[in-house]
């Protein structure tokens, strides 16, 4: 078991910030022992684990500083296992491949070299044309699986991260959760054309262009294998570099193309035959997603009970392969709540559970403070009562769940809490029926 833990114990009660605000006394820290018995706070976040973590074949060094921009080594170690070798293939060998350890050093390097020098075996970095990629990252990491790295550099360079099919988006921090749906959106609508015009758009192969390329013809040189009655539109003027993009169905392809100009593609078919077009994205777009890949299928499935409930904006169909329809950044909620569950290849599996002693305390002091611990947004509901909040919560947790710490403090507070991959929702008790 491996655990992380946070002591808050040496104020007299938690933040409060936001809503509200309220001063705090600090003392000097002391053992466990005494800020139990002296103070009402202590919270400890255990993660318990099992299974094996695999060793990895090869640990990629990038470099820049005095010399070549980027320098790519590597020191090789001897696999255990072929599951541990992200180029044993399959279909989701990408995935292996996140998990690969890296060690970078970049200095001064601007973020346009770092996307076009990214050699990693399985992997396309990809950047949206909205992100500034002349910016320069200062970046040291040793021994971190690719994952995490890019991941730091996301957040280093304020970004949002998507991963698709081999592809690692670095996008605007505010459309990340947009993509996923805009995709699985797109796809749906291939699924639902007539077979004959809808398996072009399922065609899988790897695209690349070369320097001053132009989106809107470029794209249109990829629809050529489309009959000729397809009526395709274009895309906004812009100057590319060169660039690739790895073998995924082509609708994905021409989606991450269009994202990047705020659109997503159209598919329809008329008496004036089948055609394409661009749609601008705004939150409220309304999307369908078809969920086909197993694991999210079966994610789904476990909200089927209380569905309507926690996404009230959304409708959903749970037969065959599930539906769900409804504004585009409630879509993003459930589809990032759903990919929170999945397991990473070699990494340990296991629930968070918590350990909390804590007495006297508001709930909206506690509920903020949980929320910053699991790195969630706190909204709260208009008609929320004043009275609600303040009152006093008591807890002597030892490893509970995230769900089992929630029921406590809203059956103490009277509160109902709608918990996603990004927010936390808090209501009045009387809104569950």
């Amino acid at each position: 078991m491996t655990s992380v833990t946070t002591n808050t114990a040496t104020t007299t009660s938690l933040p409060r910030h936001g809503r509200r605000a309220s001063s705090a006394i600090v003392y000097p820290s002391g053992s466990r022992g005494q800020i139990c018995r002296s103070v009402p706070v202590f919270v400890a976040i255990c993660l318990s684990v099992c299974g094996d973590v695999p060793f990895i074949a090869a640990i990629p060094v990038l470099y820049a500083a005095n010399g070549p921009p980027v320098r790519q080594d590597s020191e090789s170690h001897p696999p255990t296992t072929n599951k541990s070798n992200p180029s044993a293939g399959g279909k989701d060998s990408w995935r292996q491949s996140l998990q690969s350890q890296l060690s970078v050093q970049w200095k001064q390097v601007d973020l346009k070299q770092i996307v076009t020098r990214a050699d990693w075996p399985g992997i396309t970095l990809w950047c949206d044309r909205r992100v500034d990629t002349s910016q320069i990252v200062d970046l040291e990491i040793q021994a971190q699986p690719l994952q995490q790295v890019i991941s730091t550099l996301a957040e280093r360079c304020q970004l949002g991260l998507v991963v698709h099919n081999g592809v690692v988006a670095l996008v605007p921090k505010n459309q990340a959760e947009a993509l996923p749906v805009v995709l699985a959106d797109a796809r749906r609508q291939v699924l639902d054309l007539p077979p004959h015009l809808g398996r072009p758009w399922l065609e899988r192969q790897e695209r690349r262009w070369p320097p001053l390329t132009q989106p809107s013809p470029m794209v249109a040189d990829w629809l050529g294998l489309l009959p000729k009655s397809w009526k395709i539109a274009g895309l906004p003027h812009d100057v590319w570099d060169t660039g690739k993009i790895p073998p995924m169905a082509l609708i994905e392809q021409v989606t991450f193309v269009a994202f990047g100009f705020g659109l997503r593609p159209v598919l329809a078919v008329s008496d004036a035959g089948p055609s394409l077009t661009f749609e601008p994205l705004r939150s409220d777009t309304n999307c369908t997603m078809a969920i086909e890949e197993a694991f999210l299928r079966t994610e789904f499935r476990k909200l089927k009970k209380d569905f309507a409930l926690r996404y009230p904006a959304l409708t959903g169909s749970f037969e065959n392969v599930p539906r769900v329809s409804g504004p585009l950044n409630e879509l993003g909620v459930l589809l990032a709540s759903l990919e929170a569950n999945r397991p990473q290849p070699g990494t340990p599996k296991g629930e968070s559970r918590y350990t909390i002693k804590l007495e006297g305390q508001p709930a909206e002091t506690v509920i903020r403070f949980l929320a910053q611990q699991i790195k969630r947004e706190v909204t709260f509901e208009p008609d929320l009562p004043e009275a609600n909040l303040s009152k006093s919560i008591t807890l002597n947790a030892d490893q509970w769940t995230l769900e089992e710490l929630f029921r406590q403090i809203g059956q103490q507070a009277d509160l109902d809490f709608q918990i996603d991959a990004t927010r936390i929702h808090v209501r009045p008790a009387s809104n569950r029926q």
